[in-house]
């Protein structure tokens, strides 16, 4: 039976397939892939000539050791995961694939090596799991104008990340990096079009330089246990973020005034070590809508919120907050939500308008002696209030 029009090719727990022998009469197949086959040691050379091929997946292969070079012009998606015997990307990456768009990476135990990237037109590259990477050097050495999204996680014996020269890139997610203790030099450089920017579960992190991030959107930071400051990395002015969260970073203590012109919304959990939020807050947020605190069991003072647009504020498992003075000083006329929800030290609640008000929680707030006296005054819009 000829093959010669077959677009699309998958082979799945073949269990006694040892070598996928020549494929050169497959010159229209457009879609192949290899998954479970565990006895499989080789592919032919052939593999690499298929002209029309554009999606490339091999994965949970655990015996084979090489892949051919790759010649295939059409390719647009490259998918390599669970290959466990595989100890490097060359030869097979040694050409330049140049309408490959995807590059997938992940699960690779034994791989140490990456060639230089000679990918014009690539857009996404996902590496996780690749236990025995210690650099991405030379891989991400070359200008890969085009890559938008670039996501390294989980690479436990990654040390070093070189000044990414990523004219395009959009969003950088580093996750469980557990050996990287700086993010120099790999983000000196500007990345003026970066608008996502997630780094989490870097434990050993202690250095992340000034960002000069132009169109940064949304920082997250999660699982940083390292971290004592978020200057000087906060120190430039991004004008452009939105969203900031600070997530489970225990010996974080200081939080620099806050230069962020367009916040809309903050997130600070699980802060075991910060005991104030000033000078974070002591600076004008005049777009900051929701503001979440939770679980900050050493936070004492809260300063007057300068936040004329807040909407929605969550102070909910603070166990050393006594008073809500003078955090409350200033107006928040536009304040819908207030959740204060296990305050358990929470005593006062001092006597202050809060015109837009709809819900107000002040459930397990066990030492609140009395109900506030504004709440029949100023809180005219009020529809759910939470006691218990």
């Amino acid at each position: 039976m000829s093959l010669f029009f077959c677009r699309t090719l998958h082979l799945e727990r073949c269990d006694f397939l040892r070598s996928i022998p020549d494929m050169s009469s497959l010159q229209n197949l457009q879609d192949f892939s290899c998954s479970y086959c565990h006895a499989l040691i080789t592919f032919d050379d052939s593999i690499g000539m298929l002209g029309k091929l554009q999606i490339l997946t091999i994965q949970n292969c655990s015996k084979l050791q090489i892949i051919p070079s790759l010649k295939l012009p059409s390719l647009e998606k490259l998918s390599l995961k669970g290959l466990d015997s595989i100890k490097s990307l060359s030869p097979m990456l040694d050409e330049s694939l140049d309408k490959l768009k995807i590059l997938k990476v992940s699960r690779c135990h034994d791989l140490k090596y990456i060639p230089p990237l000679k990918l014009p037109s690539l857009e996404k590259v996902t590496l996780e799991d690749l236990y025995s990477v210690e650099s991405l050097s030379p891989m991400l050495d070359e200008s890969l104008d085009k890559l938008k999204i670039l996501r390294v996680g989980w690479c436990k014996h990654l040390k070093y990340i070189p000044l990414l020269k990523l004219a395009s890139l959009e969003k950088l997610s580093l996750d469980g990096l557990s050996s990287i203790e700086s993010l120099s030099p790999m983000l000196d450089e500007s990345l003026d079009k970066l608008q996502i920017l997630k780094v989490q579960g870097c434990e050993h992190l202690i250095h992340i330089p000034p960002l000069k991030l132009a169109s940064l959107e949304e920082l997250t930071l999660w699982d940083l246990q390292s971290i004592k400051s978020l200057s000087p990395m906060l120190d430039e002015s991004l004008d452009n973020l939105k969203i900031l969260e600070v997530i489970n970073c225990k010996h974080l203590v200081y939080i620099p005034p806050l230069k962020l012109a367009s916040l809309e919304k903050l997130t600070l959990s699980f802060l075991s070590s910060i005991e104030s939020l000033s000078p974070m807050l002591d600076e004008s947020l005049d777009n900051l809508k929701l503001v979440k605190v939770n679980d900050c069991p050493m936070l004492k003072t809260i300063p007057p919120l300068k936040l004329p647009s807040l909407e929605e504020l969550t102070l909910s498992d603070l166990y050393s907050i006594k008073s809500l003075s003078p955090m409350f000083d200033d107006s928040l006329d536009k304040l819908k939500v207030l959740n204060l929800k296990c305050c358990d030290e929470l005593w006062s609640f001092p006597p202050v308008m809060l015109p837009s008000l709809e819900i107000l929680d002040l459930s397990d707030c066990e030492c609140l002696e009395s109900f506030p006296p504004m709440v029949s005054q100023s809180m005219a819009k009020l529809k759910i209030l939470r006691l218990k």
